[in-house]
């Protein structure tokens, strides 16, 4: 091999997209109320500080797809049909709750007004018929704090031995996990600490939007339950609601261009909110 033939080669492995070291974890999601049995399965590719899921079936559209870059502390949920993206971040979500909380002031002192106007009786009446329709923010009930209990209940799930671990909140249980070591994966809590921070993100998010109950800090769940779910089952009024199974999990090298926004693709405007 030439000198010149040698350099180009060296150069093409210097430019091309450096690849770390990650996680690939399969998931498959059911719903087990409502009519039909919608089923839909998703892939979660985990680097350091960032993360890629996408989906295959269940409904369509925006939300096939989203990266997570907790550095620039962003996300962006694609649609891969229409080649297309929305972009969040935490100055967006304070924003767009202000705009949120304004509206909802607005709405709520008109409403006032206008019953102020009408006879006592009428006013009475329509009082009652809207109690509860336009509640105050302060007035919104905080969600009941999450209560892990370690059943002793054993089973091997997918593959994997693993010990039921229920979730109780207000007198109810509202979901168990069937967990497994991390050893049993061949996988360290660090190896998705990504998570945990995509957790914080989307609970600040909710939270702006008027939410009052966020999401569930991963690293608090795992850290809570000794492991990680193979299988967790929702409930809803003390039935079961939807099933999330981890498929398969290995550990894979991740180009960087894996965890980046894809080029050619179009950047949405955020729904607004108008003065209706």
């Amino acid at each position: 091999m030439s000198a010149i033939r040698l350099a180009a080669v060296l150069a093409a492995i210097a430019l091309a997209a450096p690849a770390s070291a990650g996680v690939r974890l399969q998931l498959e999601n059911a719903q087990l109320s409502g009519r039909g049995r919608e089923v839909v399965r998703s892939e979660l590719l985990l680097g350091e500080r960032r993360l890629k899921m996408t989906r295959e079936g269940g409904r369509s559209g925006m939300g096939d797809a989203a990266l997570f870059d907790a550095e620039q502390d962003k996300l962006w949920v694609l649609d891969r049909s229409r080649r297309s993206y929305l972009e969040m971040d935490r100055e967006q979500a304070r924003a767009t709750g202000s705009q949120v909380s304004s509206a909802m002031d607005r709405a709520r002192q008109q409403m006032e007004a206008q019953l102020r106007s009408l006879p006592p009786e009428q006013r009475a009446m329509v009082e009652r018929a809207m109690k509860g329709r336009l509640p105050a923010a302060a007035e919104a009930a905080p969600a009941p704090s999450e209560e892990y209990r370690r059943t002793g209940e054993r089973a091997e799930k997918e593959g994997h031995p693993c010990r039921l671990v229920e979730v109780w909140a207000g007198g109810h249980k509202v979901r168990e996990h069937w967990v497994t070591d991390w050893s049993e994966l061949k996988l360290k809590r660090e190896d998705v600490a990504v998570l945990g921070e995509l957790s914080e993100f989307l609970t600040e998010l909710t939270a702006s939007l008027g939410a009052s109950k966020g999401m569930p800090d991963m690293m608090r769940v795992t850290d809570e339950m000794g492991g990680l779910p193979v299988v967790t089952v929702d409930y809803d009024d003390g039935r079961p609601s939807s099933e999330t199974r981890l498929l398969g999990v290995e550990r894979v090298d991740v180009p960087a261009s894996e965890l980046q926004l894809p080029e050619g693709y179009t950047r949405q405007a955020m729904p607004g909110f108008g003065t209706r």
